[in-house]
């Protein structure tokens, strides 16, 4: 990540962050999840493609899932839920109907 211009966050081992000239793109690694957030769509994509030269992944479009939280857009808004996780849970203890 660091030949790619991103600095490693004390705070977070997985969590990089790439600053420049007003621009800020933050990605989440897990395990072998990676999550590209930002503003600017095409310094997004451009540094998600230079990732993809270093290290064999794809692709899989605009977030919908990540790490078991469910990502919604509207608009100019996003909006992250655990509900399908939190059914989940409750089903497992036969506590759904509680």
């Amino acid at each position: 990540m660091k030949i790619l211009g991103f600095k490693r966050l004390t705070a977070g081992a997985g969590v990089f962050i790439y600053l420049k000239d007003n621009e800020t793109v933050i990605v989440v690694i897990y395990v072998d999840d990676a999550l590209f957030i930002g503003k600017n769509k095409l310094l997004v994509n451009k540094l998600k493609g230079d990732f993809m030269k270093h290290w064999e992944c794809r692709d899989l479009g605009d977030v919908k899932e990540f790490l078991r939280m469910n990502i919604h857009r509207e608009q100019h808004k996003i909006f992250i839920t655990q509900t399908a996780y939190l059914d989940k849970v409750l089903k497992k203890f036969n506590m759904f109907n509680a």
